[in-house]
């Protein structure tokens, strides 16, 4: 590891003479305030009719975050927890809604992975390989994307090279003997484009059970990502496009959480394949069409062996999932004040699993044989746009699963800009569903007539400009029901219709530059998140959290960012007693420090410390966090 960490950095500093031979240096893609997630096309964010945050390439390399989970902290709305260290089981809540309840795609490939208990998303290996942004759409997005978005869409979007042949590549190493390099490679010409990455870890990890309690046996990890996206303009009026993406990924997880969770050979392996092809015809000059086919493929295992501390205990599991996707999307330009955004979706999914155990209690075995479902999908959505200060949306969507039937989803919104002022208000309501898993209604604790999980949500939001361009604020209220909510009933051993939940809450975005070498960035959310059944607040979902950063530039070649963010009390269940308990997580504070210093034209040195005032916090009752950690490494551009 030490070897390849060295001959990295070598390569890095002699980087000058590389540039020397490639001609020229790929510029960013500029995105500023352009969305493509909130109605499928292109537009300003600062108009779209449901709160949207978007996290540039430029913040993700001043901020220097590592992996799409990290870059994720800072965005309002947001609930993040993991199972302790990097690698370790990593979830997401988007306004107090589950983490199943977030739809993620990357590059418009749907991950969500069809062998999970509830079909969420598990962010612990998703690096930032290639990424140019990230969008978070918050609120439901049914009408567009169909299941798995009640609470929001995650998607991340790769680069898309051009220019002559460029790239980057940089090393890092720092604190729990962690090593990472990264390379990337893009280009294009007139016709054709390409961009490619690699992103590799290794890490000795903390304890993934606190070591508060008395767990002193490090988990490691290690994980290897890469991503393309190359595509060729066949004519003036069409195009092609493949994006590959994937992971594999190795983690040393413990027992359980709290007193007594060390596991010194207990390890986690994950592995997932996604593959997109997508061609769009400019059949007419008013309409656009985009036929798009996706495949996802996962494996994931846990094996513990006998060992010393838990001689009588043995497990091993499997779980496998897949995911096929076709998407015919027809945009419509009828005039210069309507858009229409229509079409067709079909997917099928299929998952399977086994889990083998033995310990004090004796031997357990489950499978879960095989399944599949499909789904049908048809979506319209208008917006009608007479000038730039007042656009609305209204859309439908009608979904047909193979087991439960359909579903139908609406939603509509607009914003308006009051003349004279810059203040533009924003409204929207919408409709969403989910569909149950493919564990939910096969497995043996499954039940075949399970219904969709459903919502309905409204929201209000107003931004406004202050000091011209310097500065901003955004504000929003929330309010979300959800009915039907599939749950785990103990005394049937079997998933049930009965849950109902609410979610209300404020967010709060700013932004202000006083000076050229300064800039600010506010965020702010309160969030009451209740079970309606039993009255108890949602677990894991803070009350309030909050976060500024600021970024300083000492100078044209000096680059200095400070964050600190506040997250409070939540509440989470203790499995340590029996019966479980309630418990509440108090309130904590982290400061993160990271600057830059370009060196020369093609290399910069970089670091950063995370949690400085090595600050003991938990996000999840029993698991670690890590303290006070440094980091350092070199960066280049040939």
């Amino acid at each position: 590891m030490r070897t390849r960490f060295v001959f990295a950095t070598f390569l890095i500093l002699s980087v000058g003479t590389i540039r020397a031979v490639f001609a020229g240096e790929t510029e960013p893609v500029k995105t500023g305030e352009v969305v493509v997630t909130a109605s499928r096309i292109e537009e300003p964010a600062s108009s779209a009719a449901s709160s949207v945050t978007v996290i540039t390439r430029r913040e993700i390399e001043e901020r220097q975050y590592r992996t799409v989970f990290d870059a994720l902290r800072d965005v309002t709305g947001v609930d993040l927890v993991r199972n302790g260290g990097p690698g370790t089981l990593s979830q997401v809540f988007l306004r107090g809604a589950k983490s199943e309840h977030t739809l993620v795609l990357v590059d418009g490939v749907e991950v969500n992975d069809p062998v999970s208990a509830g079909r969420s998303f598990n962010f612990a290996a998703l690096s930032l390989a290639n990424v140019e942004r990230i969008e978070v759409l918050r609120g439901p997005q049914s009408t567009l994307y169909g299941s798995d978005s009640m609470g929001g869409v995650i998607n991340v979007i790769t680069r898309k090279g051009k220019g002559p042949l460029s790239g980057d590549v940089s090393v890092e190493a720092g604190s729990f003997n962690t090593f990472r390099e990264r390379l990337g490679l893009s280009g294009g010409t007139g016709k054709a484009h390409y961009a490619l990455g690699l992103d590799r870890l290794d890490s000795a990890g903390i304890s993934a059970a606190g070591e508060k309690y008395g767990n002193t046996e490090k988990d490691g990890a290690r994980n290897t990502s890469y991503s393309g996206r190359a595509g060729y303009k066949l004519s003036d009026r069409a195009d092609a496009e493949i994006v590959l993406r994937g992971h594999e990924a190795r983690t040393e997880i413990d027992a359980k959480a709290g007193a007594g969770g060390d596991d010194p050979n207990r390890v986690a392996t994950s592995r997932m394949f996604s593959a997109l092809v997508r061609g769009n015809l400019a059949a007419r000059d008013w309409w656009n069409q985009a036929l798009s086919i996706g495949r996802v493929e996962s494996r994931s295992t846990d094996h513990d062996d006998f060992d010393a501390a838990h001689p009588s205990t043995w497990l091993d599991s499997r779980f496998e999932g897949r995911l096929t996707k076709a998407d015919w999307q027809n945009t419509l330009f009828l005039g210069q004040a309507h858009t229409v955004v229509g079409g067709v979706e079909w997917e099928q999914e299929g998952a399977n699993s086994e889990y083998r155990s033995l310990s004090s209690f004796g031997p357990y075995n489950t499978r879960f044989d095989d399944r599949t479902a499909r789904t049908w999908g048809i979506y319209a959505q208008e917006r009608w746009t007479p000038s730039q200060a007042l656009q609305v949306t209204a859309g439908i969507r009608r979904d047909d699963h193979d087991r439960f039937g359909g579903a139908t989803s609406g939603k509509v919104g607009g914003s308006v800009l009051a003349p004279g002022t810059g203040t533009r208000l924003r409204a929207s309501w919408g409709t969403g569903f989910k569909a149950p898993s493919l564990y939910q209604l096969y497995s043996q604790y499954g039940s075949e007539s399970l219904q969709p999980e459903k919502s309905a949500s409204y929201e209000v939001g107003v931004r406004q400009p202050l000091a011209g361009p310097a500065g901003w604020v955004d504000l929003a209220y929330f309010r979300s029901r959800f009915r039907n909510l599939i749950g785990y009933d103990f005394g049937t051993s079997k998933y049930v219709n009965t849950g109902r939940a609410k979610s209300s809450g404020a967010e709060l975005e700013a932004g202000y530059k006083p000076a050229s070498f300064l800039s600010l960035v506010a965020r702010g959310t309160v969030l009451d998140a209740k079970d309606e059944t039993t009255g108890e607040r949602l677990i894991r979902r803070a009350r309030n959290r909050a976060s500024l950063l600021a970024t300083i530039l000492a100078s044209p070649d000096v680059s200095v960012t400070a964050s600190l963010a506040r997250v409070g009390k939540r509440e989470d269940t203790d499995f340590s007693t029996y019966p479980s308990t309630r418990v509440a997580l108090p309130a904590y504070t982290l400061v993160n420090l990271s600057g830059e210093w370009r060196a020369t034209k093609s290399v910069s040195l970089f670091g950063r410390v995370e949690n400085l005032t090595d600050k003991e916090y938990e996000e999840i009752k029993g698991y670690g966090t890590p303290g006070r950690a440094f980091f350092a490494g070199v960066s280049g551009r040939f």
